[in-house]
């Protein structure tokens, strides 16, 4: 019962902060880790919003990148890892509806399947997903465009 709640308060939190985007126009600053596994992707599906995603979140006041992804990777799977584990990638700036996004991606390449955990609250699934099926999968924009940009630096 307590995890249905904190999922109601999670998506009612969710929507306040879309109308104060509405209201504000910010712009959003975020980390997102890819984290791989023998040519598949670790996605996570929150449960406030629709779509999958990656272990991501925005800064802290003060936090850096790196250290928002690292926590992240933490809270919403279960990971922890040094922080030269996680290789930046790259930084995607997009203008959504309601905000301008400003995110930074890396990447933690792994030898063998981690033990994920996840809360059942914020991230209600989790699990690795072969990368010849991610275009079949419900991702959200900007995971897209990462990936489009991995494999267009990885194409010969």
């Amino acid at each position: 019962m307590w995890d249905a709640l904190h999922r109601i308060a999670l998506r009612a939190g969710y929507r306040a902060l879309i109308v104060w985007w509405w209201l504000r126009r910010p712009t959003l600053h975020g980390a997102y880790v890819a984290v791989w596994y023998d040519d598949q992707l670790l996605l996570v599906r929150n449960s406030y919003k629709e779509g999958e995603t990656l272990p991501c979140g925005g800064l802290q006041r003060g936090e850096s990148h790196r250290t928002a992804a690292l926590r992240e990777l933490g809270e919403e799977v279960g990971i922890h890892v040094d922080p030269d584990r996680l290789q930046f990638v790259c930084e995607i700036e997009s203008q959504g509806r309601l905000a301008r996004d400003r995110v930074h991606f890396f990447e933690l390449l792994l030898e063998s399947e981690p033990a994920i955990r996840i809360d059942g609250r914020e991230v209600v699934w989790a699990g690795f997903c072969p990368s010849n099926e991610l275009p079949r999968r419900p991702l959200i924009r900007v995971v897209r465009t990462y990936l489009r940009r991995r494999s267009d630096s990885v194409s010969p």
